[in-house]
């Protein structure tokens, strides 16, 4: 009897793009526990067949009783938005990290830019010190040579 699980799960691992992380990561199963699913090795739990069922939207059915890469009832190049879902919120997710990262590089140039202006603002401060003292010295050394 031909294991139609093994076979749809390597198609839906392409078709998505994912490698066996990305399922183990999805399905909450070790590298192991997917390697045997992948190369039929071992029978999926029922667990395991809900979460695929309703993370890529094929019904249990469909898992394990067709080839659905070739099946009529589905497109050869179908991807389901349950499934494409899960690309768009790996997809989300690092935009939002990207986001937060911008965010937190805007407020540390803010705050680079207020201590450069401090800095600036005492340099200028300095300078106008140490112009009146020079401007001292020099006056002072003038009245003792008069």
């Amino acid at each position: 009897m031909i294991n139609y699980f093994s076979i749809n799960l390597n198609y839906i691992k392409r078709i998505n793009a994912l490698n066996n992380n990305d399922l183990c990561e999805v399905l909450d199963l070790t590298v192991s526990t997917v390697s045997k699913l992948i190369n039929d090795k071992a029978y999926p739990t029922v667990d395991a067949l809900l979460k695929i069922s309703e993370t890529f939207g094929y019904t249990i059915d469909d898992l394990l009783k067709i080839e659905i890469e070739k099946s009529n009832k589905f497109k050869a190049d179908y991807v389901n938005e349950d499934a494409t879902g899960y690309q768009n919120q790996i997809i989300n997710d690092q935009l939002e990290a990207a986001k937060t990262t911008i965010t937190d590089l805007k407020y540390q140039i803010q705050q680079k830019d207020v201590i450069i202006n401090n800095l600036i603002e005492d340099k200028n401060v300095f300078r106008n010190q140490a112009e009146k003292y020079l401007e001292l010295l020099t006056n002072g050394n003038n009245k003792k040579a008069i």
